[in-house]
């Protein structure tokens, strides 16, 4: 049987001729021979199956167009093809690409058998530092922080919110000769600092006080912000008594005793930064603070077993002095 397509001439052994112009279908047999220009494409069969068919080895598939080619889309066991390596790979965290370097990229990250581990290297635009053990400071990089309103590392100065508090002495003096510290003296200083820890331990055989303030006030002037309270005495010298310790508080302290020496100097003392006692200085060697005639407290450098004495500010009074010597044992880390 022969007929034409597009002004050619058909013939073909077995199959089924379609008129484009009416969808009538008509048998063919015999051979199929093309004369003139065909304007149809014969195209093998398209090939179809349930899910998990065997693929038939003549058919064609859909496919993709890649780079003005039809491309096949292909699979493996494991999943999908995820790069541009033409490698069939599971769809996995190892076989994603890798970040690009810049302000995307979101540092090293490390996940196994355990929890994820996170390599931060900046937080907030600053370089982060390798953390330090506690107490030490870090070098050359800045560390994460924490808010003193969240928690307040650096420590409060304190407020004395008792009932009937004492009168407190002006920085530096010693207590008024009336109330429960009635002319207790200045026995130590500690000023305020950015330090790890503060302790205080009373190991003479009476009671101390102990004043806490800010540190703001000068020398002579009103505390601020400050408190008192008292620490036991021990059985005798050298005894442990009260103590007080803080890692937080940076303010100032001053520790006052009722114990003192009366000391005498071999006369009056005029614009003097030193002077000689009547007797040799029977106590340990070390800083103690004399009370002059003036009656300002100033620290002074004794030796035992010699009658001379030092300090730093010029007085003139006279030989009459006070110098308080409770054994009371600062430290300051």
């Amino acid at each position: 049987m022969l007929e034409t397509i597009g002004g050619a001439a058909v013939s073909a052994a077995n199959g089924l001729f379609v008129n484009p112009a009416t969808g009538a279908t008509f048998p063919i047999s015999g051979s199929v021979s093309l004369s003139g220009t065909p304007n149809v494409a014969v195209t093998s069969e398209v090939g179809a199956g349930s899910t998990g068919a065997s693929v038939p080895s003549t058919a064609q598939f859909a496919g993709m167009n890649v780079g003005g080619n039809l491309t096949g889309l292909t699979g493996s066991a494991n999943g999908l093809k995820v790069d541009g390596s033409a490698v069939t790979q599971p769809v996995s965290l190892s076989s994603l690409p890798a970040l690009a370097a810049g302000a995307n990229a979101i540092g090293a990250v490390t996940q196994a058998s355990g929890p994820w581990t996170v390599n931060h290297t900046q937080l907030n635009g600053a370089a982060l530092g390798s953390p330090t053990t506690w107490g030490s400071a870090p070098t050359g990089a800045a560390v994460a922080g924490v808010n003193a309103n969240v928690l307040a590392l650096p420590g409060s100065i304190g407020l004395d919110y008792s009932a009937g508090r004492p009168a407190l002495p002006n920085i530096g003096a010693n207590f008024a000769a009336s109330g429960p510290y009635a002319s207790y003296y200045l026995t130590a200083t500690i000023g305020a600092a950015a330090r790890n820890n503060v302790d205080i331990e009373n190991v003479s055989g009476s009671q101390i006080a102990v004043m806490r303030d800010d540190g703001t006030a000068a020398a002579g002037a009103a505390p601020a912000n400050a408190s008192v309270f008292a620490l036991g005495p021990g059985s005798g010298v050298g005894s442990q008594g009260g103590s007080y310790t803080s890692p937080t508080f940076k303010g100032r302290l001053q520790v006052y005793s009722p114990i003192t020496t009366a000391i005498t100097f071999t006369g009056a003392l005029t614009s003097a930064t030193s002077g000689a006692l009547t007797a040799n200085w029977g106590g340990p060697t070390g800083s103690f603070y004399v009370t002059f005639s003036t009656g300002a407290p100033q620290l002074a450098a004794f030796t035992n077993g010699s009658t001379a004495v030092t300090w730093s500010t010029a007085v003139t009074a006279t030989a009459a002095a006070n110098a308080a010597t409770a054994q009371v044992a600062a430290f300051v880390d």
